[in-house]
């Protein structure tokens, strides 16, 4: 009976042992259910996470694109308004450009009084032509004549050429009657003026010069020289250039002969 006793008691504590066993398994397997449940919800709501960054990511790269394209665009766009541009400010100062040059003939009026008459040679963008502003001025074709051969000859003597421009010359003239401009003797004066507008110089005031213009650049004789001479000095020259061979002398003004127009520019032209 005892032995009995001891064996129902040992069911008894073995059951127990069990089903505490049973016990701890089920609560560990409602752990692990609980905690796959976490595992799906957690990888569920990182799954919608993903999905959302990358909808994002698609959207920014298709935003990119569209940036990266705009600003090929109007990179394209700058690059053509620069060149535009460069275009037009070159268009601009072709057509704005102006260089003048202001000199002075010294002649005798019909009255057989020595004369100095101021003139300008301007320079605008053309094609070579010259154009002569006769507003109250009258020129013989001699003159005429000696302001073309003065344009080659300043042509050849600087290597430089005005096919590119135009040439504007203009007489002064402040009196009301019509000033007349008769022979060749301000040919030198007109090619001296025109070197120093391809030269980009000016011409000194005080340095007066009376001559004919030869096509190789020579100064030709001319007539009335003293009358010429006495008129330079009352006009204010210090200096008055007469062609070789034909010097005078006038007290308080220094007479200089020159054989051609390079010789004559030592003399007149600026530093």
């Amino acid at each position: 009976m005892r032995g009995l006793i001891l064996v129902l008691i040992s069911l008894i504590a073995i059951m127990i042992i069990l089903g505490c066993k049973v016990y701890e398994d089920e609560t560990a397997l409602g752990k692990l259910r609980f905690e796959l449940t976490d595992c799906k919800c957690k990888l569920n709501n990182t799954s919608k996470e993903l999905k959302t960054l990358r909808f994002k990511i698609d959207k920014i790269l298709k935003e990119k694109t569209k940036v990266e394209n705009r600003i090929d665009v109007l990179s394209e766009e700058i690059r053509s308004i620069k060149s535009q541009n460069k275009k037009l400010k070159s268009l601009i100062e072709r057509l704005s450009f102006k260089r003048s040059v202001r000199y002075y003939a010294v002649g005798v009026d019909e009255n057989g009084r020595g004369r100095v008459v101021e003139f300008r040679v301007t320079l605008r963008n053309g094609n070579g032509s010259v154009f002569i502003n006769v507003t109250n001025v009258l020129l013989n074709v001699e003159t005429q004549k000696s302001i073309i051969t003065a344009k080659a000859v300043a042509e050849n003597l600087t290597g430089k050429t005005f096919n590119r421009y135009d040439i504007y010359i203009t007489f002064v003239n402040f009196e009301k009657k019509m000033l007349v401009i008769v022979g060749p003797s301000a040919g030198s004066a007109f090619a001296l003026s025109m070197v120093a507008l391809l030269e980009n110089k000016s011409l000194r005031g005080d340095v007066l010069i009376t001559g004919t213009i030869r096509g190789d650049g020579s100064i030709g004789m001319v007539g009335e020289v003293y009358k010429k001479g006495v008129a330079a000095k009352r006009f204010g020259a210090k200096i008055f250039l007469v062609p070789k061979g034909q010097k005078v002398k006038i007290e308080g003004l220094k007479v200089i002969e020159v054989g051609n127009v390079r010789q004559a520019l030592r003399y007149v032209l600026k530093p």
